[in-house]
């Protein structure tokens, strides 16, 4: 029986990766992963290279090639400034202590060659590489096939109840139509008129809502945004509330997370946001939401999932179906890319609620390579 050719590389995937791993520790080259190594190996070639570079050669988005050089930076192996030629560039450069690194990394280079093509003839090499450029080119355009499977763990005739708090915001309403879509009973929890697919509303502010309003529900979705200096202390303020109004009650608590406090660091003690190229408009919005984070984690008897998506969370993004779901640290997906829809969220977020796979747990979420 042919197995996946999935399977096979996920396979080949985890074995090379543990192969690198134990290669880079006895080389003493302690904190690094192999995508570290991609943009290392770009600036091995010239010394220098600017953030769009480095991300073209790594075929890493953006925010994720930065939070790679982050970590570089932080171990001192490069160094960033403005371009000679345009400040508005950042230019990322090789350190003593980077350069240093480079016959250890040509030698481990050389070995996973080997191990890779290991038992291959040069032409089964040659075919290999060809068709793995080949899958890969035709898995980069648009798919005609963007809808995903409802979760097996969806109670047909018997629906779950579930509230989503601020459900008409984008994100909330996204969750809202893909609840019901699943044949949930859903109430939209507004501070005006209902805009979502959900049946049912309840007009109350986050932080009007009582153990009462939200008794009889098997799940509450905390939903509740905010992007202005003004307007970010509702995040953790809605947070706080609905954790303190469903203790003890068995309600589950679900809440939409930020990206920010992901771990970059294997000690996990540096976040996205600690990153020195993190956007400094958007760090009240992360602190906000570590804010959240921080209280779900000291909370006693409330099951509660903090859900927190990619970087690169785009609201317009297409609905794909497919995610990969993963801890505390951050994560890219197989092609070096941390990014999401919102659309996609929303089907994870109702997958956690039907499974429950994750009561007082963070999870992070990728759009799948």
């Amino acid at each position: 029986m042919k197995r996946n050719l999935g399977h096979l590389l996920s396979l080949l995937h985890e074995r090379s990766a543990r192969w690198l791993g134990e290669e880079m520790a006895r080389a003493g080259l302690k904190g690094l992963a192999q995508s570290h190594g991609d943009v290392l190996a770009r600036l091995f070639r010239g010394g220098e290279a600017t953030m769009h570079e480095l991300a073209a050669f790594a075929r890493r988005t953006k925010p994720t090639t930065t939070v790679l050089v982050d970590k570089l930076e932080a171990l001192g192996y490069v160094s960033r400034g403005p371009s000679p030629a345009d400040a508005r560039v950042t230019v990322v450069s090789l350190t003593p202590a980077g350069e240093a690194l480079r016959p250890a990394f040509e030698a481990i280079s050389r070995r996973y060659v080997r191990f890779l093509y290991a038992g291959l003839t040069p032409r089964e090499s040659a075919t290999l590489e060809h068709l793995l450029e080949k899958s890969l080119s035709a898995s980069q355009k648009p798919s005609n096939h963007q809808t995903t499977k409802p979760s097996n763990h969806q109670t047909k005739g018997h629906p779950m109840k579930i509230a989503i708090v601020a459900a008409n915001g984008r994100v909330g309403k996204l969750v809202a139509e893909e609840a019901v879509k699943r044949g949930h009973d859903v109430t939209a929890v507004v501070r005006e008129e209902n805009k979502t697919a959900a049946q049912k509303s309840l007009v109350r502010d986050a932080l009007a809502l009582s153990a009462a309003d939200l008794a009889g529900f098997d799940a509450v979705v905390d939903a509740v945004g905010g992007w202005t200096a003004e307007t970010v202390g509702a995040i953790p303020a809605a947070a706080k509330h609905l954790a303190d109004i469903l203790a003890g009650t068995g309600v589950r608590l679900l809440v939409v997370g930020g990206a920010g406090s992901l771990f970059v660091n294997s000690e996990r003690t540096l976040t996205v946001a600690d990153s020195p190229d993190f956007p400094a408009d958007w760090k009240p919005l992360a602190s906000a939401h570590a804010e959240g984070l921080a209280y779900l984690r000291g909370c006693k008897d409330l099951k509660w999932t903090y859900i927190s998506p990619a970087a690169d969370f785009q609201a317009d993004g297409p609905r794909t179906g497919a995610y990969e779901l993963h801890g505390e640290d951050f994560t890219p997906n197989a092609a070096g890319q941390s990014v999401l829809s919102y659309a996609d969220f929303a089907i994870a977020m109702v997958d956690e609620i039907e499974r429950a796979a994750h009561v007082g747990e963070r999870i992070s979420l990728v759009q799948k390579a």
